[in-house]
């Protein structure tokens, strides 16, 4: 139920002004959604049912003789008729239309983000070309001048593709057609080899029957020389390796690797934020290692939320498993 503009209290004078505000609570304990997997419509429905909560309280203490206090408890009545109002514009014309219709597709939760390798994308998130950076991984996010202009380059992952789709990149006109649905493995060799290390940015396309359903960006981190050497069975690689900034975490995200898994094997990597309690569970991921043995995911956290503090990474594959902490500072 959404009240306009506080007409319900107009009509209602001083007789009941309590029952008025709780025709308000009720209306924003239905907007909680307390099951709703949508977050947006969680979060903004708990600061309403508070408002319901403390305004109700404080109209039941109201008695006839005392105006002032009466215009003042309208006006937090008021206040919650405009939160409910904002909250379901926001939610989208279909939860402004009905609260208690359940959200159009299946969101994660605040504490767990999961995605199944080779799962179809949702129709809707195909809309916007630019918004699946985090689809977007690399095998080794350091490479030296050398590596990127010979042998097989540099390395990718397009997690979620399907059948038929054209992949190409910024750096050469080569085209690669995708095999199967699920996570694609790509390469691409720089024309010439770069004269200073530096960052090497570059983008990744996707055509799907002729139309282009994804736009990505990465960098990879160039050295002058180095020597990669040998890896573990079942080793994480991390990008970047020890710390971050909050703000680099919500845009460019972390880069993770397991390198020397079998192929075929389910490789699952997990982020946990660290907290007085323990740690929680924020993100997790699953993708299946390639013929190259390994698997890429690139962890991009939700930039609205508080992410400084101290995180732990894992990932597994088989038998096998590697973890890394990572901390996380505040951008100033």
């Amino acid at each position: 139920m959404i009240l306009n503009g506080g007409s319900a209290f107009e009509s209602a004078g001083h007789v009941d002004v309590t029952e008025q505000v709780g025709l308000l609570f009720r209306s924003c304990h239905d907007h909680n959604v307390q099951n709703s997997t949508d977050p947006f419509r969680r979060d903004y429905g708990r600061t309403i049912t508070e408002y319901g909560r403390s305004t109700r309280r404080r109209f039941q203490s109201v008695t006839g003789k005392d105006e002032r206090r009466m215009i003042t408890m309208k006006k937090l009545a008021l206040a919650v008729t405009a939160a409910l109002g904002i909250s379901a514009l926001a939610a989208g014309p279909a939860a402004a239309l009905s609260l208690d219709a359940a959200p159009s597709g299946s969101v994660p939760t605040d504490e767990s983000h999961s995605s199944e390798s080779g799962a179809a994308e949702e129709e809707g998130s195909e809309d916007d070309p630019k918004s699946h950076d985090e689809d977007l991984a690399l095998r080794y996010a350091t490479m030296t001048l050398y590596e990127v202009a010979h042998g097989k380059g540099i390395e990718y992952t397009v997690d979620g593709l399907k059948a038929g789709d054209v992949v190409t990149t910024s750096l050469n006109d080569k085209k690669s057609v995708v095999k199967k649905d699920g996570p694609f493995d790509g390469s691409v060799v720089v024309d010439e080899e770069p004269d200073v290390p530096t960052a090497l940015p570059f983008m990744v396309y996707v055509e799907r029957d002729g139309e282009r359903v994804r736009e990505m960006s990465t960098s990879v981190d160039l050295m002058a020389e180095g020597d990669r050497g040998e890896y573990d069975d079942g080793t994480l690689l991390m990008n970047p390796e020890e710390d971050t900034n909050d703000t680099a975490l919500g845009t460019d995200g972390v880069n993770l690797t397991m390198v020397n898994c079998s192929a075929e094997d389910e490789v699952v990597f997990r982020v946990f934020k660290k907290n007085t309690d323990g740690q929680t569970k924020v993100w997790e991921k699953r993708q299946l290692a390639g013929e190259d043995e390994s698997a890429s995911v690139r962890y991009i956290a939700d930039s609205s939320k508080d992410l400084w503090g101290n995180y732990v990474i894992t990932a597994e594959c088989g038998g096998l498993e590697d973890s890394a902490p990572l901390q996380v500072y505040i951008d100033e």
